[in-house]
């Protein structure tokens, strides 16, 4: 039996709090199971708040997977819920987007 955790957010945040601490959030939209990669193509580097959650990946190697409602034109998500914690690596930006390998699944979150 895994571990389930509460998790916690704000409406508007990149973030959510697991166990008192933020951890960055990703879409289960971008996530390719297959070869546990995770590709955005919206990131945007020099946008504080895009510079803001990077550096966050980049520092934590953690993030929270959630599950959303995602617009038509795929800019809008809106979340409805938490999978889990996962522990990531290999994090960059490139042309294609914001890239990164899930390496392990920590918890999972309710």
């Amino acid at each position: 039996m895994r571990l389930k955790l509460k998790t916690s957010g704000e409406r508007g945040s990149w973030f959510a709090e697991v166990e008192g601490r933020l951890y960055p959030c990703v879409h289960e939209y971008w996530w390719q199971p297959s070869n546990h990669r995770y590709l955005d193509p919206g990131a945007m580097l020099g946008e504080a708040k895009w510079d803001e959650f990077i550096a966050a990946l980049k520092r934590e190697k953690r993030a929270v997977l959630t599950r959303d409602e995602v617009s038509q034109d795929e800019k809008s998500f809106q979340r409805t819920g938490y999978i889990a914690l996962f522990e990531i690596d290999h994090i960059e930006v490139t042309t294609a987007g914001l890239e990164f390998e899930f390496t392990k699944r920590l918890a999972e979150l309710e």
